[in-house]
C-alpha cells in the first residue's frame, strides 16, 4: 500500500496534537512527504532511509551525521507485514524515544482505518458499476469484472427497490445499516442520490420481511425516516435481472400509494398487473368516467370504505366495526356511492368496476 501525501499529512498533524513535537512522515525512498514543519517536505531524510533498509528503529543524537536528519527518533510503520513508511519525531532523544510505541501504533491504526475506508468506497463503486450494467437494456457481460466484488452471477436473487429523501444523514450511514442486515458478499447493495437498489440472495419471504423491517426500525429510530420497499421476482440469471429491477420499482410505486403497506412483493400482485404497462390517458378516462362526480374528499372517504369492505368480504357489520361507525351509517354511505356513480358496491361486477377505477386513478396520478 502506497501512502499518499494527504493521508501522511493527516497522520503527522494528529500526532503533533497529541505529542507536541515536530513530526515527519518519510516515504520508503527517504523523501519526507509530510511534516508539521513544512520547510522539510520534499527533502531527503537519510535516517528514514536507513530505517527502511535495516528494518530497525533509529535514534539520532545531536552529534550524529545523517543527511537531512535532526535529533530525534525514527520508527518503521507496517501494513500487512510490509514497511510502508517511516515516522520521525524531532526532539531531545531522552524525551522522544519513550513515544516510540505510541507513534508506531497510532500511525498504523490510522493507515488501517484509511485502507478500510478506501476499500469500502472501492467496493461500493464496483457494485454501482455492476448494478448499472444489470439494469441496462443493452447489458454486455463482457464489460463487467464480477470478480472485483466476488459476485456470482449464477446465484438466485431478488431485486429490492426503495426511494428516500436525504435528510440529516449521510448515504454511507444508510449503506452500512443495509450491509449490516444483508451481510453476504453475494448481496449487491447500492445507495445512490435518492434511491436504494439491492439484489439479495434468495431467501424465505418471512426472513426477508423481518430483515427489511429491522432496517426500517433502525432508520425510524436513528433518523426518523420511513421507507417503502418494492420487491421483484426472483431472477435466476443475469438476463432476468433487469426484469426483476423493473418489477421492484413498480411494486414500490404501489407500496407508496397504499399507506398501510411497507413491503410489496411483485409476485403477490393480481389486478395490479393489468396496469404495469397501462396507457395513462386511457386509465384517466376510465377513472374519470366512474369517479368523476366525486369530490376529492368523497373519493378518499369511499376509497377507505371500499378497501375495508373488500378486506371483510362484503360484511357490513365487520366493515362498520373497523370504521367505528354504525352499520346503518355504512349502508347510507354505500347507497350514496351508488347514487353518485351509478355503481352499486354490493354487486360483485359493480364492486370490481369501482375497484379498477380507483386503481386506474392511482396509476395515472403517479
Amino acid at each position: 500500500m502506497e501512502i499518499d501525501t494527504g493521508l501522511a499529512q493527516n497522520i503527522v498533524s494528529a500526532l503533533k496534537e497529541i505529542l507536541n513535537y515536530e513530526i515527519n512522515f518519510i516515504a520508503i525512498d527517504g523523501r519526507i512527504i509530510a511534516s508539521t514543519d513544512q520547510v522539510r517536505v520534499g527533502t531527503f531524510h537519510e535516517g528514514g532511509r536507513r530505517v527502511k533498509v535495516t528494518g530497525q528503529d533509529l535514534t539520532v543524537r545531536s552529534e550524529d551525521n545523517y543527511a537531512g536528519t535532526y535529533e530525534g527518533f525514527n520508527t518503521a510503520v507496517y501494513f500487512n507485514k510490509r514497511i510502508v513508511g517511516i515516522v520521525g519525531i524531532t526532539g531531545p532523544t531522552n524525551e522522544v524515544t519513550k513515544f516510540a510505541k505510541v507513534i508506531r501504533k497510532l500511525t498504523e491504526l490510522m493507515i488501517s482505518e484509511a485502507h478500510l475506508v478506501n476499500l469500502d468506497y472501492s467496493n461500493r463503486q464496483h457494485q454501482r458499476n455492476i448494478l448499472e450494467m444489470l439494469v441496462s437494456e443493452n447489458f454486455d457481460m463482457a464489460t463487467v469484472n464480477f470478480g472485483l466484488v466476488d459476485y456470482d452471477v449464477s446465484a438466485n436473487r431478488r431485486c429490492v427497490y426503495a426511494s428516500f429523501v436525504p435528510v440529516n444523514f449521510d448515504d454511507m450511514d444508510l449503506y452500512h445499516i443495509l450491509k449490516k442486515n444483508f451481510s453476504s458478499k453475494q448481496n449487491l447493495i447500492v445507495v445512490q442520490e435518492t434511491f436504494i437498489v439491492m439484489f439479495l440472495e434468495n431467501q424465505e419471504k418471512d426472513l426477508l420481511v423481518d430483515r427489511l423491517m429491522a432496517v426500517q426500525n433502525e432508520l425510524v429510530s436513528n433518523f426518523r425516516m420511513k421507507l417503502n420497499f418494492g420487491l421483484g421476482d426472483i431472477c435466476d440469471d443475469v438476463a432476468s435481472a433487469r426484469a426483476s429491477f423493473l418489477q421492484a420499482k413498480y411494486a414500490y410505486q404501489w407500496a407508496v400509494k397504499k399507506t398501510a403497506v411497507t413491503i410489496q412483493f411483485y409476485d403477490e400482485f393480481t389486478l395490479e398487473l393489468l396496469f404495469a404497462e397501462g396507457n395513462h390517458k386511457q386509465l384517466e378516462t376510465f377513472s374519470q368516467r366512474i369517479l368523476g362526480k366525486l369530490t376529492d374528499k368523497e373519493k378518499n372517504e369511499f376509497r377507505q370504505i371500499l378497501t375495508i369492505y373488500e378486506k371483510h368480504n362484503g360484511s357490513i357489520i365487520k366493515t362498520a366495526d373497523e370504521l367505528f361507525i354504525h352499520k346503518n351509517t355504512l349502508q347510507y354511505r354505500l347507497n350514496k356511492l351508488y347514487d353518485l356513480t351509478g355503481y352499486n358496491p354490493r354487486e360483485l361486477s359493480d364492486f370490481v368496476t369501482l375497484k379498477l377505477a380507483y386503481m386506474s386513478e392511482e396509476v395515472y396520478l403517479k
